[in-house]
């Protein structure tokens, strides 16, 4: 848990990723985009990633308690079992062990699912790629961080750092658009900082 939270700039702030989150994010983010670039046979963009199953893995259970009571180690246990969920789906398609990902492409997301409302309007809005509860496809999924609550003591405000194919970038923003509460933001508005951590992974040229 203790890497979710910074101890570096303004404690307002969401943290930037530290080691061990990086190195994290460059696996999670090859798996996502060999499952959307078709290499789990569902063809390109993010229709792939709607293929996570939630019954395997108890991944129901962690996601409704995450949307719940957001807590940094739920949000661990869930990404890593989304992680877990992937490679078993490319391991089916002989894909998991895959050479690297060509240059991945696509945008980065910040859901923040203490602030759905479950209104609806990001999943019209993006014609469907969002949900009622304003989630991402599951499988882009692929790292978080938390900060304090303010005025809660012991809670957390947590987003997640989902990945969005290139081909459905205009119904994310859209989403994105519609959305009012903030549960639903790209990532460099929510934070420069990770935003400018994360994009190069996108081109295929990060370092860490």
């Amino acid at each position: 848990m203790a890497n979710l939270l910074s101890r570096r700039g303004d404690p307002d702030d969401f943290p930037t990723l530290d080691a061990a989150q990086r190195a994290r994010c460059r696996s999670r983010i090859t798996s996502a985009a060999r499952l959307a670039q078709g290499h789990a046979g569902a063809g390109p963009g993010a229709g792939a990633l709607d293929r996570i199953d939630l019954e395997v893995g108890g991944l129901a259970i962690l996601l409704e308690e995450l949307e719940t009571e957001p807590a940094p180690t739920v949000a661990l246990e869930l990404l890593e079992a989304l992680q877990q969920e992937r490679l078993r789906l490319l391991g089916e398609h002989g894909e998991a062990d895959a050479p690297p990902a060509p240059p991945i492409g696509g945008i980065w997301l910040a859901y923040r699912p203490d602030r759905s409302l479950e209104t609806g309007e990001s999943a019209v809005a993006s014609r469907g790629l969002f949900d009622a509860r304003d989630r991402p496809p599951l499988g882009g999924w692929i790292e978080a961080v938390a900060r304090p609550a303010t005025g809660r003591p012991g809670r957390f405000e947590l987003a997640i750092l989902a990945w969005i194919p290139a081909s459905e970038a205009d119904r994310a923003f859209a989403g994105c658009a519609a959305n009012a509460t903030g549960a639903l933001q790209p990532l460099g508005t929510l934070s420069a900082p990770l935003a400018a951590q994360l994009d190069p992974l996108l081109g295929g040229s990060a370092r860490g």
